[in-house]
């Protein structure tokens, strides 16, 4: 693959994008043969000949849906965690933390924002941890009795 071509790809990772009247988050890319592409995203991989790149990325615009992103990534989550449905503070701080790490891609002074974030995120999950152990607790000692 051509370093033109990956560096291009590599701006599109972690972003949400419409491409052909659908809303992508593209996850990652990788060359699969020799002038093959497949773009990773939340919904499907797409494949494409190198040459095709450059048309493709001309092509994306901004997603129409604001939110397809953390609806999908709820829906993921359901369908592997069979019937658990994070919480919206989880998807929440999901999307917050993409894009957290998309900004920091693109812009390295957001590093000490996202410091900031991750300390937050860190604390939430913390309490989360500190809430599931109570409730292990609770269970034991009722099932005593």
């Amino acid at each position: 693959m051509k370093d033109s071509i990956n560096i291009a790809l590599n701006k599109i990772v972690g972003l949400s994008k419409n491409y052909n009247g659908e809303d992508y988050y593209f996850e990652r890319f990788k060359e699969i043969s020799s002038g093959r592409i497949c773009i990773f995203t939340h919904k499907t991989p797409l494949h494409f000949s190198e040459l095709e790149i450059p048309e493709f990325l001309e092509s994306l615009t901004d997603p129409i849906s604001k939110d397809f992103k953390d609806k999908a990534l709820m829906h993921q989550n359901t369908k592997a965690l069979n019937g658990y449905t994070p919480s919206a503070e989880n998807v929440e701080l999901k999307s917050t933390l993409m894009e957290m790490l998309a900004k920091v891609k693109g812009t390295p002074a957001a590093i000490p924002q996202a410091k900031a974030v991750c300390e937050i995120a860190n604390t939430m999950i913390n309490i989360q941890k500190t809430e599931l152990e109570m409730v292990r607790m609770i269970s034991r000692s009722k099932e005593k009795y």
